[in-house]
């Protein structure tokens, strides 16, 4: 067996929520791979998250890849017991559930990674908002914390979603196409502790038939914020 990381007892404990989502083996790389990501300082690449638990010199780097594109672990799953986790620690009894869902896009580059393609880009600059990359759609939890005066966004439920094939030649932009939206995002029941008072916010460019927030299971009431 190759030697693992040290892993925190605080933060091994906490990661035990995810235990269920994984295989053994494959908990056993989850754990180091989120403890090379907290202390990693630079980039946190696949490899940077190696380095940063210690072991690009003790496991295979094609160990942490085969992680992310082949072992059999369901993002969705993950996602809900994160989710869980956050609602049972943070959230008061008594208060209402804010769920936040919006949509971000992370630039890449090459004609073979998945999903990549021009998409909308809110950041951009200029009159084109578009921009060549993998479009993320995140739902997140709005936490009240005692020490703030504003509640905090926990990402909780990220999911890709996939590019259409049409492009304009003009642009060179693909209009979205919410059929190929990440499905676990309108599938999720959002963990509440039986509560009926739930509120989602999305931002504008999010709201579509098939990501709109009104469709999740569960008592939940879609505001469109533009800019959210």
């Amino acid at each position: 067996m190759l030697p693992g990381p040290a892993v925190p007892p605080s933060l091994l404990t906490l990661l035990q929520v995810a235990r269920p989502c994984f295989t053994a083996p494959s908990f056993r790389t989850f754990a180091a791979l989120v403890t090379g990501l907290i202390v990693q300082q630079r980039r946190r690449t696949v490899v940077g998250m190696l380095l940063g638990a210690g072991l690009t010199r003790l496991w295979p780097h094609d160990r942490a890849h085969y992680f992310f594109a082949k072992a059999r672990w369901s993002p969705d799953q993950l996602g809900l017991a994160l989710a869980r986790l956050i609602v049972e620690r943070l959230l008061p009894e008594d208060a209402a559930l804010d769920v936040a869902v919006d949509d971000t896009l992370f630039k890449q580059r090459g004609r073979n990674v998945y999903g990549a393609a021009w998409q909308h880009d809110g950041c951009a600059t200029g009159a084109k908002k578009t921009g060549f990359g993998n479009n993320w759609v995140v739902l997140g939890l709005l936490m009240p914390l005692p020490y703030l005066h504003r509640p905090v966004c926990l990402p909780a439920h990220p999911g890709p979603a996939v590019a259409p094939e049409r492009r304009d030649e003009q642009s060179g932009a693909g209009p979205r196409d919410d059929r190929h939206a990440p499905g676990g995002l309108s599938r999720t029941t959002v963990p509440h502790r039986g509560r009926l008072s739930s509120h989602t916010r999305a931002g504008a460019a999010t709201d579509s038939p098939y990501i709109a927030p009104s469709r999740y299971e569960g008592n939940l009431r879609a505001r469109v914020v533009s800019g959210w």
